[in-house]
């Protein structure tokens, strides 16, 4: 990500447009959050300064009371997270006994999402100095470690988050009064706005287990770090290999052992930034894989990339620029959202899958003679990225739900296709939206609450999730555009988790919680690589820690909880019954691309920050069960 992740709420203008209604550190009460590394505040031997901040630090004198300068401590030890300036950052809310108690967590930074903080009790003290009781209340978020990832809390802490402030007024130096906290808390402390507004968001990539493709790994640069000390850092994240979330699913294809030959510098002329790695390199069974990484590491920050391994040039066969010089944009297609982003989508109407645009037609496979027959009383749907598969949920003539999985004979552009009925599902009562993996036959699909594998010979299993995972009924489910990861709706809670692949036999690996709070929860989708969509209703809370209305309609978070926003809706707006998301290319930086939703029936577009009839049409047309190939 190129750009932070700062977005608007849209509702009430959307809602308008529409003419329609869309019907925290303290300590969670259950214990303290998992604590892993110091936060990331640079790392190497990069003499470079550090770039300057946008705004001044916080100031407990500009505040305008105990609520605002709460909210300004939730931002102190973002600011610049080197250690000396932290502490003076976060000590100077303190008073000055309070002062004296309070020490720097060497854990790190928890992250905490205000939803609510409000002044529960004033008075004075003994000496007739004001006081005051500050409640905050949200969720815990994570904790931001050294390698620049947001480490999920553990399966059983308590994502509730509330924190109680004691505050008394005392006189500044310059003849003024201030408010300061008496009781320091005992972690450090940083609010979701904070990071948003303090750091950087920026995938680092590694490989899927077949070396086809990339998947980011979602990770965070403190603002006060140099661009060009920026590439050096992310270098060696990604030779530290993948966090630990995302491990299981993902290979690094840069040899273990790889270590970074001084900083990631550019030449004299400055059109070429050089990454030099040690002899291990060498061994790189994957060259091409290996030097697709580095430039969707590096992209935002260099546009032609050498490679070079002890200080020789290191030339990578298939590159299409030749030799170890190369264009990092030549690389884009190793990611697969940027082959995902062009469709119009398609969605449901009368029992047939059609196109959402009107200009745009059916792939082979659903315009097969062989799919004729079959796209009538279709319920739901789906597409892999290549529409060279698909998989239809159909009512039987008994009225029960079935699955069929097809395939086209030769290309995507095949008019032939042979499908097959998915067996093991014959007493299913509801079967919800597939989601094929990429370049495949294979879908995830929830059948009557659990979550099934189906192949394109009609095959199905249940997929196993990994030991101690949250329980429930899985009643939605995305597969990432890299298909290693997966989106799902399990126990009515939406988690995010690494898809693990083995061989032929799929499982699901760590589940963490995403918008823990939030109910009524739909479908789900990806807008991007590290995004995704999904309809509910909830609060994230409003600016300034003021509290936010419950509000229903469609919302996208980053996967690690970091990043929210109602993408559409306003307070008491009705939850969307189906949301469908196509993937914005990476490489240009948008919020998120074409967002399709079913709201009673009737099917709407998301284009940016506009709500309209799909493209091409002048009224929203009936349908449901909007999709985009994955």
């Amino acid at each position: 990500m190129s750009s932070p992740r700062r977005r608007g709420l849209l509702g009430a203008a959307l809602a308008g447009l529409l003419g329609v209604t869309l019907t925290a550190c303290g300590v969670p009460s259950s214990g303290p959050p998992v604590v892993v590394k110091s936060a990331p505040v640079g790392s190497g031997d990069d003499n470079v300064p550090q770039a300057p901040h946008r705004d001044p630090p916080p100031d407990p004198a500009t505040a305008s009371g105990p609520t605002d300068l709460v909210n300004q401590f939730y931002g102190a030890a973002g600011y610049d997270p080197s250690a000396d300036q932290l502490r003076a950052n976060v000590s100077q809310f303190f008073s000055a006994d309070a002062r004296g108690r309070w020490h720097q967590d060497p854990a790190g930074l928890t992250v905490v999402r205000i939803n609510t903080n409000t002044v529960t009790a004033q008075g004075k003290d003994k000496h007739g100095r004001p006081i005051a009781t500050v409640q905050v209340r949200g969720e815990l978020v994570g904790t931001l470690t050294n390698d620049g990832s947001v480490e999920a809390p553990g399966p059983h802490t308590s994502r509730q988050y509330r924190q109680e402030f004691r505050l008394a007024q005392w006189p500044t130096g310059t003849g003024g009064k201030e408010w300061l906290i008496t009781n320091p808390p005992d972690h450090t402390l940083i609010s979701t706005e904070a990071m948003i507004a303090d750091y950087t968001a920026t995938p680092v990539y590694f490989a899927s287990p077949d070396h086809e493709s990339l998947v980011p790994d979602l990770r965070y640069v403190s603002k006060t770090i140099a661009p060009v000390k920026e590439r050096t850092i992310l270098v060696d994240w990604l030779l530290d290999g993948p966090s630990r979330w995302l491990a299981p699913a993902v290979v690094n294809d840069i040899p273990d052992g790889t270590k970074r030959r001084g900083n990631v510098v550019a030449q004299s002329d400055k059109d070429v930034v050089v990454v030099d790695l040690t002899s291990e390199a060498v061994g790189a069974k994957h060259l091409l894989t290996m030097a697709a990484q580095l430039a969707w590491t590096l992209r935002a920050r260099v546009s032609r990339l050498q490679l070079r391994v002890e200080g020789r040039p290191f030339p990578v066969p298939g590159i299409r620029d030749g030799g170890s010089t190369f264009d990092t944009g030549s690389l884009r297609t190793f990611n697969p959202g940027t082959l995902a982003a062009n469709s119009g989508g398609y969605y449901v109407s009368h029992g047939s899958v059609i196109p959402a645009a009107s200009k745009q037609w059916l792939p082979g496979v659903l315009s097969a003679p062989a799919t004729r027959g079959l796209n009538s009383h279709v319920q739901r749907a789906a597409l892999n990225v290549d529409s060279s598969a698909t998989a239809l949920v159909r009512s039987d003539d008994d009225g029960r739900p079935a699955l069929w999985i097809g395939h086209a004979i030769g290309d995507a552009k095949s008019s032939d296709a042979r499908f097959v009925r998915a067996d093991g599902l014959g007493d299913a009562t509801e079967i919800g939206r597939p989601s094929l993996l990429p370049h495949s036959s294979t879908a995830l699909v929830p059948v009557d609450g659990s979550l099934r594998m189906a192949t394109g010979t009609g095959h199905t299993e249940k997929v196993p999730f990994v030991p101690g995972s949250p329980g429930g009924e899985v009643t939605a489910v995305a597969v990432s555009p890299d298909g290693c990861r997966v989106a799902l709706v399990r126990g009515g809670q939406l988690y995010v988790a690494p898809l693990i692949q083995q061989d032929s036999a799929l499982s699901i690996g760590r589940m963490r919680t995403v918008a823990s709070s939030f109910t009524d929860l739909s479908e789900v989708s990806w807008t991007q690589d590290d995004d995704i969509a999904f309809g509910g209703r909830g609060s994230v809370g409003a600016p300034s820690g003021q509290s936010g209305a419950m509000r229903g309609g469609a919302w996208q978070f980053s996967l690690d909880d970091v990043s929210s926003d109602l993408l559409t809706g306003t307070s008491g707006d009705r939850v969307p019954e189906f949301v469908a998301s196509g993937t914005t290319d990476p490489a240009r930086g948008a919020a998120h691309g074409i967002i399709l939703l079913a709201i009673n029936g009737k099917l709407w577009q998301l284009t940016g920050n506009e709500l309209a009839p799909p493209a091409g049409a002048a009224e929203p047309p009936p349908g449901t069960a909007p999709f985009f190939p994955n």
